[in-house]
């Protein structure tokens, strides 16, 4: 059996179109197995992980271009039709994507600093510089690594 014939034969085209992409059509959700992002994976003769958005792609439009990754732009992983794939440089993809935009909503989300200190007025400050800018500080934690590193110190100026 064909290559193209056996992806079509994993894949559904009855994916509801993007809901922030209305002029795109719709999804053809791949139906086989997963990595744990999402992408569709498939096993074919090629050494590797062989993605079948990238299969599905080669397949129907032609080759990937040098350098290049494929990028959903519906943001659908499991999506393989070929209309919402683009080849792109990784750079873009990483700039298209989502994941600055949920790591901040996630965090937002957070009710409790890592140790377990509910986040409620007063409790925490936002840092204002440096890395870790408009992140929250917990001041319950601020405050014990400070004396502790008060005490530190303090010991070695005794000696």
């Amino acid at each position: 059996m064909p290559l193209l014939n056996r992806l079509l034969a994993r894949t559904s085209k009855v994916g509801l179109p993007p809901a922030d992409r209305p002029d795109l059509s719709l999804c053809w959700l791949w139906q086989g197995a997963t990595d744990r992002n999402g992408y569709g994976v498939f096993h074919h003769r090629q050494p590797g992980t062989n993605f079948a958005h990238r299969l599905m792609y080669e397949a129907l439009v032609g080759p990937i271009p040098q350098g290049l990754v494929i990028d959903h732009l519906c943001r659908v992983p499991a999506c393989c039709n070929p209309d919402h794939l683009e080849p792109v440089t990784h750079a873009e993809n990483v700039r298209r994507g989502r994941g600055v935009e949920v790591s901040r909503r996630l965090a937002a989300a957070r009710t409790h600093c890592p140790n377990g200190h509910l986040y409620e007025d007063g409790s925490f400050r936002i840092n204002e510089r440096g890395p870790k800018k408009g992140r929250r500080r917990c001041l319950v934690c601020s405050r014990a690594l400070n004396r502790k590193y008060r005490a530190a110190h303090q010991q070695d100026g005794d000696q």
